[in-house]
């Protein structure tokens, strides 16, 4: 869903209507969970391993952790706002920010000690190589 909004003033906008606004377009906990919004989430399965792609574009270091817990895994974060100087309008908001979460029900034995964690190009890649292995839970990964 797309919401377009705009509030336009002689002057600056008001320091509690740019709140105001905000909160408005974060939604309710109940439409969007206590995690926020969930990023677009590919989940595909290799020869050799399972491979979860989620589309989570301006993360910086220490943004994202990614678990594997009793054949789920986690990802989980937030996406700042990036810094654009003192808001005068909003013309239009579709990019979501703040917190996010996906969760990826696992089938089947993997081994969650080798899991690979790379983000690149707004893309986090988790792969999780199939076999035999301890699936329980796998030290947290700060991306």
């Amino acid at each position: 869903m797309t919401i377009h909004y705009s509030f336009q003033s002689k002057s600056a906008a008001r320091p509690i209507e740019v709140r105001l606004w905000r909160l408005w377009m974060a939604g309710s906990a109940h439409e969007r969970g206590r995690h926020g919004w969930r990023p677009p989430t590919n989940v595909f399965e290799v020869e050799g391993g399972i491979v979860v792609q989620a589309e989570i574009a301006g993360l910086r270091s220490g943004d994202c952790q990614v678990v594997f817990r009793d054949g789920r895994l986690s990802i989980w974060g937030v996406r700042r706002e990036p810094a654009s100087g003192r808001l005068l309008a909003c013309r239009q908001m579709e990019i979501p920010s703040g917190s996010f979460r996906t969760d990826v029900l696992v089938a089947g034995p993997v081994r969650a000690d080798e899991m690979q964690v790379e983000y690149r190009d707004g893309f986090l890649t988790v792969t999780l190589p199939r076999g035999a292995g301890p699936d329980s839970a796998a030290e947290p990964g700060s991306r």
